[in-house]
C-alpha cells in the first residue's frame, strides 16, 4: 500500500515570508499611502478645521489708509532780496544806417539755493527817439525796448539763455530810418547788473511728520491759488527737491514724488519765481499709507498627510461665510471675490500650498464677518 505524500513546508514558508514582507511594507509606509494603497477612504472623512474665526471686524479704505492735514491760508508777494553791481554810471549808444555804438559788460552769477534770477537795471537819461535798443544775452536777444527820456527799465536775464561762468549782456542801439545823415542818440545811466534772491516774503513753507516711510504709498497737496497778477509762476519744493512750477491761477491737486519723503520731519517749500502776489487758500496734505493688516492676516499650516491628501482628491477645502458685505479673502494670493451672500461656500484646494498658508480679507469698507471658517473635509 502506497504512503501518502505530506506537503512540502517550503511552499509554506514561502507564503508566509511573502504575507509577512506585505505586512511590514504596508506598516512601514506612510497612513495617506497605506489608505490609498488599501482603498480605505473612509478613514479620512473626519473634519480638519483650519480656521475658525467670528465677529471679525474689518477697518477697509481699499487696503489703504488715508490721513490729511489741514494748513492755514497764506500770501507770497514779490519783495526779492537783490544785490546789485553798479556797472557803468553813464553811456552813451549811438546808430546810423551803417554802423552803431553799444556797451557790453561780463557777469558771473553767484548761484546759491535761494538765487532766483538775474537781470539788468538802467535809465534813459537822454534819446532822440530815432530808433530802439536791443538786450542781448550771450548773443540771443532777450528783449526789445523804445527808449523814452526818463523811463526806467527793469530786463530780466533769462536762465534758459544763461550759462555756468561768465555770460555776456549786450545793449545795442537800432536806428529805424532811410535818411543816411541822422542817427540815433541814447544816453543811459545807473547800468546795474541785479541778482534776485528769495525774500522773506517770497517762500512759505508747511511741515508733515512720516514715522516710517515704508508704508507712505502717496503724498498729495491739494490748494487753489489767485493772483490779481497775469501768468504768476511759483514752484514746489519738498525737503529741497523740484516737483513742479506753474504759471497760472487754479486748482491744483498736485502728486509729491514720495521718493523726495523721509521718516521724520518733512517741508513744503512754495516758491514765487516772478514779480507777483499770490494767495493760497487753505492747502490741504492727504497721505495715503499701504495699511497694515495686522489683525486681518491668519496663517495655517498644510502637512504632509494633508498635502498627500488634497493632491489626491481626497480632501474637499472648504470656505465657509457669513456678512452681508462685499469683500474679498486672499489665500496665498488668490483671490476669491464675496458679494452680498449671507452665508458663502466654495472648495479653495487650488489655493492651497504645502507648508504655511496666509489668508488675509481685504474690504473697500468698514465690516464685521460673523463667522468664517476653512474646514477640510
Amino acid at each position: 500500500m502506497a504512503k501518502d505524500k505530506l506537503p512540502s513546508p517550503t511552499a509554506a514558508v514561502f507564503i508566509l515570508i511573502v504575507l509577512s514582507c506585505f505586512l511590514l511594507f504596508i506598516l512601514s509606509i506612510p497612513e495617506v499611502d497605506r489608505q490609498e494603497l488599501l482603498k480605505d477612504r473612509n478613514k479620512v472623512t473626519s473634519e480638519t478645521i483650519l480656521l475658525n474665526l467670528s465677529n471679525i471686524e474689518i477697518d477697509g479704505y481699499d487696503g489703504y489708509s488715508r490721513s490729511s492735514i489741514d494748513y492755514n491760508t497764506f500770501n507770497l508777494n514779490s519783495d526779492y532780496s537783490k544785490n546789485k553791481y553798479l556797472q557803468e554810471d553813464k553811456v552813451q549808444l549811438s546808430a546810423n544806417l551803417f554802423q552803431s555804438y553799444s556797451y557790453e559788460f561780463i557777469y558771473n552769477p553767484v548761484i546759491s539755493s535761494d538765487y532766483l534770477f538775474s537781470s539788468i537795471e538802467f535809465t534813459v537819461s537822454d534819446t532822440n527817439s530815432y530808433g530802439k535798443l536791443y538786450i542781448r544775452l550771450n548773443g540771443n536777444i532777450i528783449s526789445e525796448v523804445s527808449p523814452v527820456e526818463g523811463q526806467k527799465f527793469s530786463i530780466v536775464l533769462n536762465k534758459i539763455d544763461q550759462v555756468n561762468g561768465n555770460n555776456l549782456v549786450e545793449i545795442v542801439p537800432n536806428y529805424i530810418g532811410l535818411n543816411p545823415f541822422n542817427k540815433l542818440n541814447i544816453e543811459l545811466k545807473d547800468i546795474n547788473y541785479v541778482e534776485n534772491y528769495v525774500g522773506s516774503s517770497n517762500v512759505h513753507k508747511n511741515s508733515f511728520y512720516i514715522k516710517d516711510s515704508t508704508t507712505v504709498s502717496e503724498i498729495e497737496l491739494n490748494f487753489l491759488s489767485k493772483s490779481p497778477d497775469y501768468g504768476p509762476k511759483f514752484s514746489i519744493f519738498l525737503n529741497d527737491n523740484f516737483i513742479n512750477s506753474f504759471n497760472r491761477d487754479g486748482e491744483y491737486s498736485l502728486n509729491l514724488n514720495q521718493e523726495y519723503a523721509k521718516v521724520g520731519l518733512n517741508i513744503i517749500e512754495y516758491r514765487l519765481d516772478s514779480k507777483s502776489d499770490i494767495e493760497f487758500i487753505l492747502p490741504k496734505l492727504f497721505l495715503k499709507s499701504e495699511r497694515q493688516f495686522k489683525s486681518d492676516f491668519y496663517s495655517f499650516e498644510i502637512d504632509d498627510r494633508l498635502a498627500r491628501l488634497i493632491v489626491n482628491n481626497r480632501l474637499n477645502c472648504m470656505l465657509y461665510s457669513n456678512s452681508n458685505s462685499e469683500y474679498e479673502i486672499e489665500i496665498n494670493g488668490n483671490k476669491h471675490q464675496i458679494n452680498n451672500y449671507q452665508s458663502y461656500s466654495k472648495d479653495v484646494c487650488d489655493s492651497f500650498l504645502f507648508g504655511e498658508n496666509k489668508l488675509r480679507i481685504i474690504s473697500g469698507e468698514d465690516i464685521t464677518i460673523s463667522n468664517l471658517e476653512l474646514i477640510l473635509t
